[in-house]
């Protein structure tokens, strides 16, 4: 992307955190969220729940139209990990994602789930979020905690391995929140699709820095630092997490637009990816019901 160095990102978006106040802000969600969080699950619970079953990440990036409506015939034969703003965008499709992901505090992702079906889905949701979003009916609620600032990233990769998972390293944006807890479930391989990373009109936001690029169709598209830094933070981690580093884990790029492309991520389309690996003919809710007492 123009005017900004693809290695640096990530070093100013953790420069402008001023942790001390975000982690008050965080602790006093925790306080008030302490019922909701008892009732729930760990993170850990879902620790290989869905081994060597392919997984699909799904952003809510201006391709998702590409290739969501594959997912319709199949969403039973695949765990779908979706984010907060994409639920709206496949559920007129009739998909229903098993599970949904959250990892903001923002009370506007309470709203981006107002008249979706949420009784079907286990919410996945940092213990910090919105009470808002927990007022929903759920088939189960999984809470992880979050490391603010993780710089080392070998340590948190190495917490995900053996079921040592003591806290989901802040990946930046909700995509990697999903992929990491993909991983924790199992999934092999893991792809992503609707993870544009960025817009096709610079923001219109007062005092928001708007970044162009081009897409690999070269398409002029227009990123954010957050999503430069977020880009930036998944390479890292792939670049020091035991699985992927021995290619037992294979991630995949199925996005099909935007900017997430590199020798890490190959390009796979959507199709070819089920093609290639074709998901599984057994019950994903009965393992989901087992896992949360059911």
């Amino acid at each position: 992307m123009e005017g900004q160095r693809p290695d640096d990102a990530l070093a100013k978006t953790y420069a402008a955190q001023d942790s001390r106040g975000q982690r008050a802000a965080w602790l006093g969600r925790i306080r008030r969220n302490l019922p909701e969080i008892e009732k729930g699950l760990d993170i850990r619970a879902l620790h290989d729940a869905f081994w060597d079953v392919p997984g699909i990440v799904i952003g809510a990036g201006p391709s998702l139209e590409k290739n969501a409506h594959l997912l319709t015939d199949v969403q039973k034969k695949y765990p779908l990990f979706c984010c907060d703003r994409a639920y709206a965008k496949i559920a007129g499709l009739g998909v229903v994602p098993q599970f949904l992901m959250v990892a903001d505090m923002s009370d506007d992702v309470g709203a981006f789930l107002e008249g979706l079906e949420t009784r079907r889905v286990v919410l996945v949701a940092p213990t910090y979020v919105s009470p808002r979003v927990l007022e929903y009916q759920w088939k189960a609620k999984f809470f992880y905690n979050v490391s603010d600032v993780d710089k080392g990233y070998t340590s948190a990769a190495v917490n995900l391995t053996g079921g040592r998972i003591t806290s989901i390293p802040g990946g930046v944006i909700v995509g990697n929140m999903a992929f990491v807890v993909a991983k924790i479930a199992g999934c092999n391989p893991i792809t992503f699709i609707g993870s544009d990373l960025s817009m096709p009109e610079p923001s219109s936001r007062p005092g928001e820095i708007s970044y162009e690029g081009k897409d690999p169709d070269g398409k002029t598209v227009y990123s954010l630092p957050g999503f430069l830094s977020g880009f930036e933070w998944l390479l890292k981690f792939l670049e020091v997490d035991i699985d992927t580093k021995s290619n037992i884990l294979k991630v995949f790029n199925s996005t099909e637009g935007g900017i997430m492309y590199s020798e890490r991520l190959p390009a796979l389309s959507l199709k070819d990816f089920m093609q290639r690996y074709p998901g599984v003919e057994k019950s994903l809710n009965t393992i989901i019901d087992r896992k949360i007492g059911r």
